[in-house]
């Protein structure tokens, strides 16, 4: 598991959608894909629900991950900020 899966997983499930958030992270939509399919692999269970049309929805798995997630990349930006701070940096 990449620190970037979880950046791309969050902005997937911010739209619901992998073309527009391929799109907000200037990424290819099947490079994005692949990544997402990798990090549902990693775990080893479904994050998304995915309808007729390409159309997702994160399900009871990804609610919960997203949560977490969410929490794990706001720790790590708070982090780098102070280190950052700390260093004269900011």
């Amino acid at each position: 598991m990449e620190i970037s899966q979880l950046y791309y997983f969050k902005t997937v499930a911010k739209y619901q959608s992998f073309t527009r958030a391929a799109e907000e992270l200037h990424i290819t939509q099947s490079a994005l894909s692949r990544s997402v399919a990798q990090l549902e692999g990693d775990l080893g269970i479904q994050l998304f629900e995915r309808k007729k049309g390409g159309k997702i929805t994160l399900n009871r798995n990804g609610n919960f991950f997203l949560h977490y997630v969410v929490q794990v990349l706001n720790t790590l930006e708070n982090t780098v900020s102070a280190v950052k701070e700390m260093a004269g940096l900011e």
